[in-house]
């Protein structure tokens, strides 16, 4: 039971994958279609596409965005990680201090006293990574 969250974390990235190649596939295939096939697909539900000019731009924007979007859906989400380290110096060279281990260290602490039921620490580099700002609430 423990693993279940990151099975379906994994799950869901990889059915986002799946619809992202999908969703790039039909563009692909919208971007590649000859201008008679959409024109028989249009002209069911748009009666007035006749124009070859509008068959074509429609074709090539409509085939480039569908694609577009699904390459920067299917693309890794760049998020910035926080610095999880702050660094300054010391007598024998710079020292420097992982605050996942600090922050983890400060939870256990805590949740281990009487007075508290449920809290959420969290410790944060400031001044250029050379200090921290520690957060404290329950959690939602």
């Amino acid at each position: 039971m423990r693993h279940l969250p990151i099975i379906v974390r994994v799950v869901q990235i990889a059915l986002q994958k799946l619809l992202c190649l999908a969703v790039a596939g039909a563009g692909s295939l919208l971007f590649f279609m000859s201008a008679s096939e959409i024109f028989r697909y249009a002209s069911a539900y748009l009666p007035h596409f006749d124009n070859i000019v509008l068959q074509t731009a429609l074709r090539y924007v409509a085939g480039a965005a569908i694609v577009t979007l699904a390459l920067f859906a299917a693309l890794p989400a760049w998020k910035r990680r926080r610095s999880n380290t702050i660094s300054f110096p010391g007598a024998h060279g710079p020292i420097v201090i992982q605050l996942d281990s600090v922050e983890a260290s400060l939870n256990r602490t805590l949740r281990g006293r009487p007075e508290v039921r449920k809290i959420n620490v969290r410790v944060q580099p400031v001044n250029d990574n050379r200090q921290v700002r520690i957060t404290a609430g329950a959690p939602p």
